[in-house]
């Protein structure tokens, strides 16, 4: 392989400043593509991801964290939404204990009711 351009150094402090010159051109080449990636990246996920948008009062699973055995359950019993906080973030509360939490939509699957 032939190097592209030749570097003429007319002084010895010279190789100093076109290595400073050529490492700063390649620190923009490399924060420039590590950008472009992660949007490439975001493009991808966000195509294929659904954003799912709960309403006061529908029952939600919520996603258990805790450790459980190996065939426990994966998510908690029925809660009731009470309000969205952020666009990502819902206030639920446990329909028996009453208890309020604050639960990402990541951890959040919808209650299908049938009749049966």
């Amino acid at each position: 392989m032939q190097p592209k351009a030749v570097i003429i150094l007319t002084k010895p402090n010279d190789y100093w400043t076109q290595i400073n010159r050529l490492m700063n051109g390649y620190k923009k080449s490399v924060k420039y593509n590590i950008n472009y990636q992660q949007q490439l990246a975001k493009r991808r996920y966000d195509k294929e991801r659904a954003n799912p948008v709960y309403h006061p009062g529908d029952l939600v699973f919520i996603k258990q964290h805790s450790k459980r055995p190996k065939f426990g359950e994966l998510y908690s019993a029925p809660y009731k939404v009470i309000q969205q906080q952020h666009p990502h973030a819902y206030l639920v509360e446990d329909e028996e204990s009453s208890i309020q939490e604050q639960v990402h939509v990541s951890r959040i699957q919808p209650v299908y009711q049938r009749m049966i």
